[in-house]
């Protein structure tokens, strides 16, 4: 096998050079610098296209946005507001309890004016009950007793406050203050709309 010598005196190029000779890598180089710029070119004429469609400043409309951020922050601070008064009165969450607390008011004051057949109605959440008298275990004999001659504050309701309600799982109890001196407590029942007697105290 002969070998060949390289011809010292030969301008053919020799090795790598060979493949990509001066000129073609400048013709290369030369293309990449105009595609790049070329490129530029494109991205800022779709950047200055953008700028030309975009939408008119709309001042109304910026008014109107700007009123609803206004708007949603009062009402968030409005709500928050509401639902801490609430619970610190002692009243439930955003003052839920309230109605709860109107009924035993309403029953209350059916007590205080000495109709206790029409306030065993409100307790037994059942205004037609002399159709079955039958139906409850607890009488309305008993039932008055409780509220007069055998009640904890020792005769009729005189006066009456409902100072706080708190809630549990199965209704709300109801604190109410009678003739200015005894706490008693009464539990609005959610299952059936009834009231009953609550024998804890409830802190407040």
């Amino acid at each position: 096998m002969t070998r060949t010598t390289p011809n010292p005196f030969s301008t053919k190029p020799i090795g790598p050079e060979a493949a990509n000779p001066p000129a073609l890598r400048l013709c290369h180089s030369s293309c990449g610098k105009q595609f790049h710029t070329l490129r530029c070119l494109m991205k800022l004429r779709d950047t200055w296209m953008t700028l030309l469609n975009a939408p008119a400043y709309n001042a109304s409309r910026e008014r109107l946005k700007r009123n609803l951020l206004i708007g949603t922050g009062i009402t968030l601070v409005v709500l928050t507001v509401l639902a801490l008064t609430g619970y610190i009165l002692g009243h439930g969450w955003f003052f839920s309890n309230l109605p709860d607390e109107h009924k035993v008011s309403v029953f209350m004051k059916t007590v205080q004016s000495g109709d206790y057949a029409k306030a065993y109605g409100i307790w037994q959440n059942d205004a037609d009950w002399q159709q079955h008298p039958q139906k409850y275990d607890y009488k309305l004999q008993r039932f008055t007793e409780d509220w007069t001659t055998q009640s904890d504050w020792g005769g009729p309701v005189k006066a009456f406050h409902v100072d706080v309600s708190k809630r549990d799982k199965t209704g709300v109890v109801v604190a109410v203050t009678i003739n200015e001196r005894k706490r008693f407590f009464i539990k609005y029942e959610n299952a059936d709309g009834t009231l009953s007697y609550f024998p804890n105290e409830i802190a407040y």
